[in-house]
């Protein structure tokens, strides 16, 4: 009965209450993020008399002692039917309360998250638009906007560029033979001398002299190469990497 009446619920995306197979009072709610169910929020179980209905009582004779079950019985709260609906509203109240809070902050962490997803998986491209990016998550060109300027504090674009330089890091590190006009053509550059100026303004050196910078210290870097151990520090490292990656829900 709880999958089904979860279902249910889902099904009409508000808070159903029903009696269980004991005769026991519950209600679930189920919580939706981005159109996502997330999960359910539930309360019970009650009752409303001294007495087991007679079904439960049955089956349970069958196999244990009545007297166990009407301990157990007897422990869960007893509420009136209409003291039961005074409690299922506050429940309702207080889930949406915390819902219209913490879960606004929840959605701006995942949908920055899913933002970041897309962008990195997408680095070749020439460039990706605010359009593009709010059709991929079904939300308004404002939302992502907003919600990119608010948690990282930069727009898109700059964000955009931001991860395209540390891809092409990762690439100067990791494949030696590489040149810089193949790494700036995998980064959706078509001129290399437009890609390392750009790189050039944002970060102080030009692509050639970080490859040999990091070549030079290429016998002091760990086995592994790992793409964050001989990064460029900027001011969005500890912004991007505080954001949890999610699951997609494609």
């Amino acid at each position: 009965m709880d999958q089904q009446k979860r279902n249910e619920a889902a099904a009409k995306r508000r808070m159903i209450c029903y009696t269980c197979y004991a005769g026991l009072t519950e209600a679930i709610y189920p919580i939706f993020i981005y159109n996502n169910l997330a999960g359910f929020a539930v309360i019970g179980q009650f009752r409303h008399t001294d007495d087991i209905i007679s079904c439960v009582q049955n089956d349970w004779s069958k196999k244990y002692a009545t007297k166990e079950l009407m301990s157990a019985y007897k422990k869960l709260p007893k509420y009136t039917i209409k003291k039961t609906k005074h409690i299922l509203s506050l429940f309702s109240i207080l889930v949406n309360y915390i819902l219209s809070n913490d879960i606004r902050e929840i959605k701006g962490n995942l949908l920055i998250a899913r933002i970041l997803t897309y962008l990195k998986n997408n680095l070749s491209k020439h460039n990706v638009s605010l359009e593009e990016i709010a059709e991929y998550l079904g939300v308004s060109v404002s939302t992502v906007s907003h919600v990119v300027k608010k948690e990282l504090n930069v727009p898109l674009k700059q964000l955009y560029i931001e991860l395209k330089m540390q891809k092409a890091e990762e690439y100067f590190r990791l494949s030696s033979n590489l040149r810089v006009s193949e790494v700036a053509e995998k980064l959706g550059y078509i001129d290399p001398f437009y890609f390392s100026r750009i790189y050039k303004i944002h970060r102080q050196i030009s692509p050639s002299k970080y490859i040999k910078k990091t070549r030079r210290h290429r016998g002091h870097m760990p086995q592994n190469n790992n793409i964050e151990d001989f990064p460029i520090k900027t001011h969005f490292d500890p912004l991007i990497s505080s954001v949890k990656m999610p699951v997609e829900f494609d």
